[in-house]
C-alpha cells in the first residue's frame, strides 16, 4: 500500500447501518454522516417503535422524546418493521427481508449496532461471504458482573462474530471489551460516544438568564447548590444510593437534590424523603429533549451513581452545561470523561459514604465547582458529533483503501 492519494475520482463508500430501532441519541450523528461526500449512508431499522410514544416497564408511563426521527438522512422503510416491537435476540426470528437487502444490494460496508439480534449475525455472515466489510459498534464493557455460565456461552460465538468485523469502539472500556473478544488493534478504530454538543451548548446560553425562574418552578427557592440526577429511576441506576448520600450531607450543608426521570423507584424516593425528613428533594418526572436543558441549567453538580451503565450519555449532556460530574466506578464513560480531581470524581459503585464525601467537597466550595465545570466544557469538546463523524469516515475509508485516508471525492 502507498500513502499517496488516489489520482482518480472515487465513488462514495456505500454504508448500510443496521440498528434495532430509532435511538434519539444517534439521529444527529446520522445527519452529520449524511453530509460527508466520502460516504453514502443508509439506515435500516428493525422496528420503528420508539419513534413515537414509547411504553417501557422501566418508565411506567408513556414518554415522547419530542424530536424528529426520520429527517436529514437516508433511511429505508421496510413494511415488516412497522408491525414489530423493539426486537430481542431471536424475537420474530431472522428478518429475511433485511438479509435479502444485504445479500442483493452492493453495500461496501455493513455497520451493525450491537450483537443482540440474530439478524445482525446472519447479515454479518452474508456480507463477509460476499467479500465485503462488516463493522461492529457496541456499548459493552467487561466490568459488569455476569455469571460464569453466561461468560462461557458468550465467549466462542462472540469470538466468531468479532473475527468477521472491524470494531468501532466508543471509549476505553469498550475497546478492552472488543479486544477481549478478539478484534486486533489493526481493526479497531475510535468512534466516540457523543451527544449533540451544539444543541446543548446553545440551550445553555439561551436559558442562562432564566435560571432563577427555572429553579423556582421546581420549588427551589434559594441559591444553594442543586445536585442533579437524570435517568430511569430503576435499581441499576442506583438513585437510592444518591438519596442516601445526599441525606448525609444535607443535614449539615444546605443543598437541593433534583431527580429527573420516571420509573418504579420514583414513589420510593418520595416515600423515603418524607419518612426520613430529608429536605429539599424534588422529583421532576420525565423531561423530553426540549425540556431537559432546563434541568441542567438549574443544576450545579451532576451525579450518575449507576452500577450498570455501559456509557452514560447524560454525563456528556451535563458537561456541555459546565457541570462538575460525579460518577460511579461502574459507569462506562468514567475513564473517558471524568478527570479525577479536575472536572469531577469517580467513587466506588454503591458506596454511599464515598459519594457523600464527593458531594460535600463540591457543595461547600463554589470556586471548585466553577473550576471543575470549566474543565468539563473543555473535555467534552473532544466528544462532539462532528469529531465522531470524522473518525468514522476515516475508519470507513481505511477499511476500503488501507492507508489511503487522504483520498477524497472531487468537490
Amino acid at each position: 500500500m502507498t500513502d499517496k492519494p488516489f489520482s482518480l475520482p472515487l465513488k462514495p463508500i456505500k454504508v448500510l447501518h443496521l440498528v434495532s430501532h430509532p435511538i434519539h441519541y444517534f439521529i444527529p450523528l446520522y445527519k452529520e454522516l449524511s453530509k460527508k461526500k466520502e460516504i453514502e449512508l443508509t439506515v435500516i431499522y428493525q422496528s420503528y417503535q420508539s419513534s413515537g410514544w414509547l411504553y417501557k416497564k422501566d418508565y411506567l408511563v408513556d414518554i415522547n422524546w419530542n424530536i424528529t426521527f426520520f429527517e436529514g438522512y437516508r433511511w429505508k422503510r421496510l413494511p415488516l418493521s412497522e408491525r414489530l416491537g423493539i426486537p430481542r435476540f431471536f424475537g420474530e426470528g431472522i428478518r429475511f427481508d433485511i438479509v435479502r437487502e444485504v445479500a442483493c444490494e452492493d453495500w461496501d460496508i455493513l455497520w451493525i449496532h450491537g450483537y443482540y439480534l440474530i439478524t445482525n449475525w446472519v447479515c454479518a455472515l452474508v456480507q463477509k461471504l460476499k467479500g465485503k466489510t462488516v463493522m461492529l459498534r457496541t456499548e459493552d464493557v467487561l466490568f459488569h458482573q455476569r455469571t460464569q455460565l453466561k461468560k462461557i456461552l458468550k465467549y466462542l460465538p462472540l469470538r466468531v462474530l468479532c473475527s468477521l468485523c472491524w470494531g468501532l469502539y466508543i471509549g476505553k472500556a469498550n475497546k478492552e471489551y472488543l479486544e477481549y473478544y478478539g478484534i486486533p488493534d489493526e481493526r479497531l478504530r475510535r468512534a466516540s460516544y457523543c451527544v449533540d454538543n451544539d444543541y446543548f451548548k446553545s440551550q445553555g446560553s439561551l436559558l442562562l438568564n432564566e435560571r432563577k425562574e427555572i429553579r423556582q418552578k421546581w420549588g427551589i427557592r434559594d441559591n444553594n447548590p442543586v445536585v442533579l440526577f437524570v435517568g430511569r429511576l430503576v435499581e441499576e441506576k442506583k438513585p437510592l444510593v444518591l438519596l442516601e448520600a445526599f441525606k448525609k450531607v444535607v443535614r449539615e450543608r444546605n443543598a437541593w437534590l433534583l431527580f429527573v426521570g420516571e420509573g418504579p423507584l420514583k414513589e420510593r424516593i418520595q416515600e423515603i424523603s418524607q419518612k426520613e425528613a430529608i429536605p429539599n428533594v424534588v422529583t421532576a418526572g420525565f423531561l423530553d429533549q426540549k425540556e431537559l436543558p432546563k434541568a441542567y441549567t438549574a443544576a450545579d453538580i451532576f451525579v450518575l451513581p449507576s452500577v450498570r451503565d455501559t456509557w452514560g450519555l447524560v454525563v456528556n449532556e451535563a458537561m456541555n452545561f459546565g457541570l462538575p460530574v460525579i460518577v460511579s466506578s461502574l459507569v462506562g464513560c468514567a475513564r473517558d470523561l471524568v478527570r479525577e480531581g479536575k472536572n469531577g470524581f469517580i467513587f466506588p459503585a454503591g458506596d454511599t459514604h464515598s459519594l457523600s464525601l464527593c458531594l460535600r467537597k463540591l457543595i461547600e466550595n463554589e470556586e471548585l465547582r466553577t473550576e471543575f465545570g470549566q474543565k468539563s466544557k473543555e473535555i467534552i469538546e473532544e466528544f462532539s458529533i462532528q469529531k465522531c463523524a470524522d473518525l468514522m469516515v476515516s475508519a470507513f475509508m481505511e477499511s476500503q483503501y488501507g492507508t489511503l485516508r487522504t483520498a477524497s471525492l472531487p468537490a
